[in-house]
Parts: C-alpha cells; sequence; structure tokens
C-alpha cells in the first residue's frame, strides 16, 4: 500500500512538472503562438506577465481552444479555465499531502492541510462561479462584472489564509506545495487584473459566500490583553494587489478596552491595524476611540515595511474620543485623514456594490451615508 501511494504521488508530482516545464519555456512561445501581438498587449497588464505568455504552452496540455485573434473577454475566459485546471492539481496535491504516511506535510498547527484544503474548495467555487457570470456576454455587464472580481478577490485571500497556516510547518512535500499555491495564484491574479481593466467604477457587492470587503457599523470592539508576545492589533487586512476588492470599514463603531488591558494601556501598545498585504486597506469612519490605543495609531508589517508604507491605505474621518487624535499618527504616506468626499467612498451604498439593497433585505438596522 505504501508503495502504490508513492507511486501515485511521484505520477502526480511528474504531471505537475511537466506542466511547469511547458509553462514556464517562454523563449520559444512566439514560435507557434499565431496571436502574439493580441496576446501581447493582454499580458503585459497583468501582474505575471510570463505566467500570461506562457499560459498558451499550458493549453496543449489541459486541450483549451483560444481563438486566433482573442478579444479581451474571450482571453480572460482562457485564463479562468487554467486557473481552475491548476486549482484542481493543487487540489489533488493537498489531498495527497494530508493522507500520505511517507509525504505528509508536519504541521505545527493541528488542521493545517485540512484547512487548505476546504479554502481550496472554495477557490475552485469562485473560480466556476467567475467563469458562469462572465462567459456569455461581451461586453459584460457591471454588475456581474462587479461580483466576478468579488469571488476572484476573495480567492486570493483564501491563498493567503493557506500560506498563513503553512508558515510553521515541515516536511519533504511542503516546498512543492508552496510553489503550486503560488503559480495557482498567478493565474487567479492575472484573471483578475484582466477583469478590473474592464469596470468603470469600484463599488463592490457581499457575496453568499466570502465576504472580501465589510464594514462593521454601529458596533462595539473590545480588546483585551492576552498572555503573548505580541501588541493587541484591532484589523490586520490581507491585500496583495490593487486589483483585490477587499477592505475593511468601520463606521459609527466604538472601539474600547476590555477591563484588563485598561490598567496596561501604558505598558501593552494597542493598535487600529497593521498590513497583512501590500495594499492592505481598513478605514475608521465616525467612531469613538478609547484611550488604550497607541498615539501612532498603526503598527508596520514584518516585511517591506517602507514600501507598504507606501501602497497601503489607512484612513481615519470624524472619529471621536480620547484615542481619536491624529496628531502623532503615523507618517506615511498610505495613511490619510480623509476628507468628506474621500470618506464617503466606503460608505456602504459606495463601498459595496448594491450595499444598500442587499442590507434593505435583512432585518439589519443601518444608515446609509453618514452617521444623523
Amino acid at each position: 500500500m505504501a508503495s502504490c501511494n508513492i507511486l501515485k504521488l511521484c505520477l502526480l508530482l511528474s504531471a505537475i512538472s511537466l506542466s511547469r516545464t511547458w509553462a514556464l519555456n517562454s523563449s520559444s512561445y512566439r514560435k507557434y503562438s499565431q496571436n502574439s501581438s493580441s496576446i501581447d498587449s493582454i499580458c503585459k497588464t497583468t501582474p505575471y506577465p510570463d505566467v500570461c505568455f506562457d499560459s498558451v504552452k499550458l493549453s496543449i496540455i489541459i486541450n483549451i481552444s483560444i481563438e486566433i485573434s482573442p478579444n479581451i473577454n474571450t482571453f480572460l475566459l482562457y485564463t479562468l479555465q487554467i486557473a481552475i485546471f491548476e486549482s484542481e492539481q493543487l487540489s489533488n496535491l493537498l489531498l495527497d499531502a494530508g493522507n500520505s504516511d511517507m509525504y505528509n506535510i508536519i504541521e505545527n498547527q493541528t488542521g493545517t492541510i485540512q484547512d487548505c484544503e476546504e479554502l481550496q474548495q472554495i477557490t475552485m467555487s469562485c473560480l466556476q462561479r467567475s467563469v458562469s457570470l462572465i462567459q456569455d456576454d461581451a461586453p459584460i455587464k457591471q454588475r456581474k462584472l462587479a461580483d466576478a472580481i468579488a469571488y476572484l478577490s476573495a480567492a486570493l485571500t483564501n491563498k493567503n489564509t493557506c500560506l498563513e497556516g503553512l508558515d510553521s510547518a515541515a516536511g519533504p512535500l511542503l516546498p512543492t506545495l508552496l510553489s503550486s499555491i503560488d503559480y495557482t495564484y498567478m493565474y487567479v491574479s492575472n484573471a483578475l487584473s484582466i477583469l478590473s481593466s474592464q469596470k468603470s467604477h469600484n463599488k463592490r457587492r457581499l457575496m453568499d459566500m466570502g465576504v472580501p470587503t465589510w464594514i462593521s457599523k454601529k458596533s462595539k470592539s473590545r480588546t483585551r490583553i492576552l498572555e503573548s508576545e505580541y501588541d493587541p492589533i484591532i484589523t490586520a487586512q490581507s491585500r496583495d494587489s490593487p486589483d483585490e476588492d477587499t477592505g475593511i470599514s468601520i463606521q459609527n463603531c466604538s472601539i474600547v478596552a476590555e477591563e484588563d488591558l485598561q490598567p496596561n494601556s501604558i505598558r501593552v501598545k494597542s493598535y487600529l491595524g497593521r498590513p497583512r498585504g501590500e495594499y492592505s486597506r481598513t478605514v475608521y469612519l465616525e467612531s469613538y476611540i478609547a484611550n488604550f490605543i497607541d498615539l501612532t495609531g498603526w503598527k508596520q508589517g514584518s516585511n517591506n515595511d517602507d514600501e507598504v508604507s507606501k501602497t497601503l491605505y489607512y484612513g481615519e474621518y470624524d472619529n471621536d474620543g480620547p484615542g481619536s487624535s491624529t496628531d502623532g499618527r503615523v507618517s506615511w504616506p498610505g495613511h490619510q485623514i480623509m476628507d468628506t468626499k474621500n470618506a464617503y467612498n466606503f460608505t456602504v451604498s459606495e463601498f459595496i456594490n448594491n450595499g444598500d439593497e442587499w442590507l434593505d433585505l435583512t432585518s439589519f438596522p443601518y444608515h446609509d451615508g453618514f452617521k444623523l
């Protein structure tokens, strides 16, 4: 039985290696591509142009045909289909990582592989739903476009969640697994980039699975002290690309400390948020902020701090309370003391596509726009 598992795993790794060989050998791409100029014009605007160029080779393996002169919509569908193919390979690899006795992943956190498997299934569903939304429309209707962007943004969030769990894992299959995750989501990122280039506005919509963008209104956030080496941080929004329709908007809320943290607020520094990606985005609007928040307000992440501080977007608008003063806040280029116009873009009806329509169908009380 063990030899069968090894053989199965070797065949799977060989198939992945073969696809990589075809996909990454870009030197011969132009020799057989009959539509290089059309593809070049699309691929050069994506985050991973080499992967985009090489995707034509991968079509030979998975038998996806592409039109001689593809427009941006047909090439988008083509990219999504390859992303689905790569996601299937990744799902198989995760399954083997969890089942194989000899080539498994050594988890530091129990359930890491299972979590990644479940997240990958959600990603597959996001990709398939995106295809179903756009395959019949040329040009794509704006509402369907917004929904597809939200699905792909949610898929990229799944990637980051899985990688965080694997960060402390080990095992002989780990390098191959990490490589497969990175490669698969390059196609997702490229598809999102192509899709985002067609949108005429930047509104978002809450989906029925996964919530890549959310707004908290009229709630109370309580922070408590834990036995940890880390400082208390209220938000850590993950966003790796400016194309992702993700972010956190906290409006008309109360940010207060639990009783165990309040006496230690001088010793223990607490923050409104920190980045988990180059384009992390979080705003606080019209909220009460207690005095346990450090004067700087925001904490740097762990990697490329100087560059990330330029590309993130952290905003504050019309907050009150002893912790709301912006006089001592960080001086990052990406931190904004927002004016009314910019802040309005992060209210329900603007930040979430059809957000007021969606909330009207629930019994949840809310005020559109700014508080009365």
